[in-house]
């Protein structure tokens, strides 16, 4: 429709809207990065377990017009084979890795895509902020693969790398608990009680301490 219809008088009326609203104007073969779209195709084929993949193009012109054809080999897919997560014997944060595994979204016999691998990152760091490590970052979380076995299979082991912060690696606790009734940034000068493994402070005590934290 755009290029059937001539150039309009006016930037206003129906054949400007007929020409600009309900045509689209052309798109030119030699604007479009071929070669970069068929690496993305070959990546994101890659990245879904399809190692070996391989993507061509050809174009073929006829008059005015051109055509595009992909033509794409994907191969068959790698699947995983073996899935190690850090020794549950060790201490600190390498075993609460390891006590993540039983829910883990990998597992054996599945086609590897790489968002699994993202999605377990931060599926683990969930729990480990749970745990107290509130300085931790799904990328600090390395998963290593190794296709060597052959029969397109995947041995695979996560590790924590190596250099990270030592707070990343640090579980905090709670220390010493404060709770306040009627908490007042001027002019307050509160009592403290100690209950159980509680600090009650109030200055006017409306309320029994054990009322509160019972």
């Amino acid at each position: 429709l755009y290029n059937m219809l001539p150039e309009p008088k006016k930037e206003t009326g129906f054949r400007h809207r007929m020409k600009y609203t309900l045509g689209t104007p052309p798109a030119f073969i030699e604007d479009i990065n071929l070669p970069n779209t068929t690496a993305a195709i070959e990546n994101r084929l890659q990245n879904r377990g399809n190692f070996q993949a391989k993507a061509d193009f050809e174009v073929s012109e006829k008059g005015k017009t051109a055509g595009v054809k992909f033509i794409i080999s994907p191969g068959k897919p790698y699947k995983l084979h073996s899935i190690k997560y850090p020794d549950s014997l060790t201490k600190g944060i390498d075993t609460d890795i390891s006590l993540t595994k039983s829910n883990s979204i990998l597992r054996q016999g599945d086609i590897y895509n790489l968002d699994d691998f993202d999605n377990e990152r931060t599926r683990i760091d969930r729990i480990l902020k749970d745990k107290g490590y509130f300085y931790f970052k799904p990328g600090y979380l390395l998963f290593t693969a190794d296709t060597a076995i052959g029969e397109r299979k995947i041995n695979t082991w996560l590790d924590v790398k190596p250099g990270i912060p030592a707070e990343a690696t640090t579980s905090f606790k709670l220390n010493r608990i404060y709770v306040f009734d009627d908490f007042s940034l001027s002019n307050y000068s509160p009592d403290t009680v100690k209950t159980g493994d509680y600090y009650y402070v109030s200055e006017h005590h409306q309320f029994k301490p054990k009322t509160i934290l019972d």
